[in-house]
């Protein structure tokens, strides 16, 4: 109607009215189907309207002299289903809603897959020898068998940034170099007694060692140098080169100096540190490397100024690290000056890749879903308490204090993070409610 009366012609009309409601809800998601269902939020709906119609119409095979009015008549057409619809657009609209909602309940928001993508792309990770070591250990292995080897392949196509330095290079070269002397010292010369069966491995210290066993007993490699050669030259001539260059390749670890990111660590709170570490490490190396380590995720924090971001997704740089001795060092040494952990636990990052929704996938669920008959049908279905219970958290969220809720969100994410105790629906539920009664308060 709105086109006749402007004298013009559309091809498919119903295919741009299908294609803003479409990207109404994908766009704004939650609000909109809040304000389909309850009439709320309306300005939300108001302010996006006339660019998704913009959009939409910009993408369409409209010719360009028609555009403005096409879209003029878009945007009045859908307003006044929104607002003055028969009722079967008003149902349609709201078995839509409907399905928005279950889809966000499946975690198929696209909204929720885009934060965790930009909570993603904002980790910058630090992975220690502890992590890299075993991955190694796991290049024979069955790919459903790869724990330490998934995690940061998950990672690094999850979007997280992984980081070694001069001193997590340097450590794995050691690590090499004394495996590769352990081997030629303890086991060159005996290797049928532990090749006779699998368990005979299990005598075996170094988890690296073993790994070869394993392979060789199932034909994999024929002998350690060419077990070694698979990461690294066995002779380890030009290594720190040879293995930034596998870890990039293999699992999209980028090697980052810390010349290169203006890093500057106090040599006397390194040398304090290091002495203390000493009684917790293998080796005064190993205690240097770790006090070396952890200074330099603190120093990089600081200069990138990640306190005072007060971002909700934390701090940005991490250490993914098995250990927790040097960190306990840390809050004894230095009291309060680091006091926020700069670990992000293994199983964390583990369950976040996990549980993290593909952008991709949702995409996908997204258009086959919905809008359409099927979607509708399906949302026809869903329990009237179940949209009462989003409807309620919705509410919840729009509280007049924005920059304390991102500070609280931000340090929950904090605790998250670095302490598994605090992964469990009971504990967010409790900071939560506690946190936001203080704040009404």
């Amino acid at each position: 109607a709105y086109l006749k009366d402007a004298d013009i012609r559309v091809k498919d009309c119903v295919a741009l009215i299908e294609s803003t409601v479409n990207q109404l809800f994908y766009q704004q998601g939650l609000e909109f189907a809040d304000f389909v269902i309850h009439g709320e939020n309306q300005n939300a709906f108001e302010k996006s309207l006339p660019d998704i119609v913009g959009s939409v119409v910009d993408e369409s095979s409209v010719v360009l002299k028609n555009k403005q009015e096409v879209k003029a008549a878009l945007l009045m057409t859908i307003r006044d289903v929104v607002y003055n619809g028969t009722p079967d657009q008003k149902t349609y609209l709201k078995r839509l809603s409907n399905t928005y909602m279950m889809l966000f309940l499946l975690q198929c928001d696209p909204k929720i897959a885009t934060y965790f993508n930009t909570m993603a792309s904002k980790l910058s990770v630090y992975v220690c020898t502890s992590i890299l070591i075993p991955a190694l250990s796991e290049f024979f292995l069955e790919p459903i068998n790869r724990r330490h080897w998934n995690l940061l392949k998950g990672s690094h196509e999850a979007g997280v940034s992984l980081v070694v330095n001069e001193t997590i290079i340097g450590e794995l070269i050691t690590h090499l170099r004394m495996i590769i002397k352990k081997y030629k010292l303890q086991y060159e010369h005996s290797e049928e007694l532990y090749l006779s069966e699998d368990i005979q491995a299990l005598y075996v210290d170094e988890i690296l060692i073993r790994a070869y066993f394993y392979a060789k007993r199932r034909n994999q490699v024929s002998n350690f140098n060419e077990f070694i050669d698979n990461f690294v030259n066995p002779d380890l001539s030009n290594a720190d080169t040879a293995l930034i260059e596998w870890l990039r390749e293999e699992f999209g670890i980028r090697y980052k100096s810390n010349k290169s990111l203006g890093v500057k660590i106090d040599k006397s709170e390194l040398t304090l540190l290091s002495e203390k570490l000493k009684a917790h490490k293998s080796h005064p190396v190993k205690a240097v490397n770790d006090a070396n380590l952890i200074l330099t995720i603190y120093s990089v924090r600081e200069t990138g100024n990640e306190i005072g971001s007060a971002s909700i997704f934390g701090y940005k740089t991490w250490w993914l690290s098995k250990d927790t001795s040097t960190q306990k060092e840390v809050n004894k040494v230095f009291k309060n000056k680091y006091k926020v952990s700069c670990y992000i636990r293994p199983d964390f990052l583990y369950n976040y890749i996990s549980l993290a929704p593909n952008k991709s996938e949702v995409d996908a669920v997204y258009k086959d879903l919905f809008p359409s008959l099927v979607g509708v049908n399906i949302s026809f279905h869903l329990p009237s308490q179940i949209i009462s219970r989003v409807h309620k958290r919705i509410a919840e969220h729009q509280i007049k204090h924005p920059a304390r809720i991102k500070a609280i969100l931000g340090d929950l994410a904090h605790k998250l993070q670095a302490d598994p105790r605090c992964q469990t629906r009971r504990f967010v539920d409790h900071y939560l409610d506690e946190k936001l009664k203080s704040l009404n308060a």
